[in-house]
C-alpha cells in the first residue's frame, strides 16, 4: 500500500473538512466513471508553456483525460496512466524529488497547461476496496504537480499537490469532482 507522510494525510483530512477540494475521499463505489479504456494515456508535447504530473498509485487504474472538466470516455486523447495495459509506470520527465515516492509504482508526462485535465482512479472487486474517484483541476504553464491515488483502510482518495518553484515545497492543489460529461448536459 502507498505510504503518504502522516502530515500529508492529516492535511489531506484538515482540506476536506473545510472543503477547499484538495482531495477526494470515497468508501465505496458510487458506480462505474465512464468506460475501461486500455488506451495509453497521449502525452503533450515538452514545451515550457506545459505543465509535468507524477502521478502515484499502488492500485487500481488512474486514468485521465485532457482539455476536459467532465469525464467523457468518448474523447479521443482519453487513455491509462498507471495500472493498465500499456500505462506509463516508470517513464520519468526528470521531476524534482523522486526520492519521495520511494518504490511505489509511478509515471511521469507533459500536460496541457491552462486547461482541464480530469483524474479518473477506479478500483474494481480484486481490491480490498472498491471505489471510483475522478477530479479536475488547471494546471498552470510551467508549473510541476504529483497526484497520489490511494487505498488507506478501505477508503479510496485522490490527492494533488502543486510544487512551489521558489520554495520547493509541495501544496494541495484545488480538485473539483468530475462527473459524467453527458450529465452536463442540459436538456
Amino acid at each position: 500500500m502507498l505510504q503518504l507522510p502522516h502530515r500529508v494525510e492529516l492535511l489531506c483530512a484538515a482540506l476536506l473538512t473545510i472543503a477547499l477540494g484538495g482531495c477526494l475521499t470515497t468508501t465505496t463505489a458510487p458506480g462505474a466513471f465512464g468506460g475501461s479504456s486500455v488506451t495509453p494515456f497521449p502525452e503533450a508535447k515538452k514545451t515550457a508553456s506545459n505543465a509535468r504530473l507524477r502521478v502515484v498509485s499502488r492500485e487500481g487504474v488512474v486514468r485521465a483525460i485532457p482539455q476536459k472538466g467532465c469525464l467523457d470516455d468518448s474523447a479521443s486523447d482519453t487513455g491509462v496512466i498507471l495500472g493498465g495495459k500499456g500505462d506509463l509506470q516508470g517513464q520519468s520527465r526528470n521531476m524534482p524529488d523522486p526520492e519521495r515516492i520511494g518504490d511505489n509504482p509511478f509515471a511521469e508526462l507533459y500536460i496541457t497547461a491552462d486547461k482541464p485535465f480530469v483524474l479518473n482512479f477506479q478500483v474494481g472487486p480484486e481490491s480490498r476496496a472498491r471505489c471510483a474517484l475522478a477530479g479536475s483541476f488547471i494546471p498552470q504553464e510551467g508549473k510541476d504537480y504529483e497526484a497520489y491515488a490511494t487505498i488507506s483502510e478501505g477508503k479510496c482518495a485522490l490527492t494533488v499537490r502543486i510544487r512551489n518553484l521558489a520554495s520547493g515545497l509541495w501544496k494541495p492543489e484545488r480538485l473539483i469532482p468530475a462527473k459524467s460529461c453527458k450529465q452536463n448536459v442540459r436538456k
